[in-house]
């Protein structure tokens, strides 16, 4: 009987042992888990960066992915300020000018594409863009700033505000210098602000940046980064293409029918080459036969062929939009040394 008494006194006292051992652990680990946050030393750094710029959009389609990423590289440059509020997350402000461009002439000969040639639409547009974006590090950082881990990958995604001013050369005979870069909202050509046309687009417009980064750890305070973004816009105007073409007898200003209407032009603004064979190639395959002679004339009454009851617009419902690519110093600010409370 004592022995079955002292048997059974030893597994209680085992069992609470134990039982007393797993609730301290677990309240150790869900302090640990709780008090994370509020140990990690918050910070922050400053980055500048410059890269590439890639448009998409009417001049760029997004169904031609390659090509239109490599068609016409522009640049862009940035600066940064990040907080890192804990082990994964921060929150970033940025200021950043992109140029971007488009050129239908880059599709001269190119099977397919005849409508874009045709269209003879260029830009350039320089966008400056605020954002603020949420930053993911990928990678679970240490408490101190000086002790991040070498290889920092994250995910950001946010909101920006950006000015913008599509502008395109002048073409020949009209009182702008032929060659003249010249902002073409104002002058409307696709008809904005006329009578049974839309109104004129907005020159400042909302941005969705979303992109992946990694940082390399240089030294104490220094990283060394590579970023790709993403950056859709509510515009369908960074290229003064987005909807259908203005018919010439609605239009009183013979500079914007010339900015309106280049589908004549016998020669490329933008790359002096000669464009006359696509153009006669295009008018015979429409069924204007005597144009294959090329000492017969192009009537100009003609081209209502090609713009008659036709979109400039080639993406329909989807905005434009640009990629970057961007290489970036980060610098990390020591933080503010917290003294102990007096007592």
């Amino acid at each position: 009987m004592n022995k079955i008494y002292l048997l059974t006194l030893s597994l209680i006292l085992l069992l609470g042992k134990a039982g007393h051992g797993q609730s301290f652990l677990s309240f150790g680990k869900n302090k640990s888990r709780s008090t994370e946050s509020k140990l990690y030393e918050k910070h922050s750094s400053v980055a500048f960066g410059l890269g590439t710029s890639h448009y998409y959009g009417d001049l760029a389609p997004y169904y031609r992915i390659i090509p239109s990423f490599t068609q016409d590289i522009r640049w862009n440059v940035g600066a940064e300020w990040e907080r890192y509020l804990s082990p994964h997350w921060g929150v970033r402000v940025g200021l950043s000018w992109i140029r971007i461009a488009g050129d239908d002439n880059k599709f001269q000969g190119v099977a397919g594409m005849e409508s874009f040639f045709m269209r003879n639409a260029h830009f350039r547009n320089d966008v400056k863009e605020l954002s603020v974006v949420g930053v993911y590090q990928l990678v679970k950082q240490n408490r101190n700033y000086r002790a991040r881990t070498k290889l920092m990958p994250y995910l950001f995604a946010g909101v920006g505000v950006f000015h913008h001013n599509p502008m395109a050369k002048a073409p020949q005979g009209i009182s702008i210098p032929a060659g003249q870069w010249t902002s073409l909202q104002p002058l409307g050509t696709e008809g904005q602000g006329l009578p049974g046309y839309a109104s004129p687009y907005k020159l400042i417009s909302v941005s969705i940046p979303a992109g992946i980064g990694i940082n390399y750890k240089v030294n104490q305070n220094w990283d060394f980064g590579v970023e790709f973004s993403l950056r859709y816009t509510l515009t369908d105007y960074l290229d003064d293409v987005g909807g259908p073409y203005v018919l010439p007898q609605d239009v009183q200003d013979p500079n914007t029918l010339a900015f309106s209407h280049r589908e004549l032009e016998s020669t490329s603004i933008t790359t002096g080459r000669d464009r006359l064979p696509e153009i006669r190639q295009w008018f015979v395959n429409a069924g204007f036969t005597a144009y294959a002679d090329p000492n017969t004339p192009i009537n100009p009454r003609d081209a209502a062929v090609f713009y008659s009851g036709n979109s400039r617009n080639a993406t329909g419902n989807i905005n434009d939009s640009f990629l970057m690519t961007r290489i970036k110093l980060v610098y990390h600010l020591m933080p503010a040394v917290k003294c102990p409370p007096l007592r």
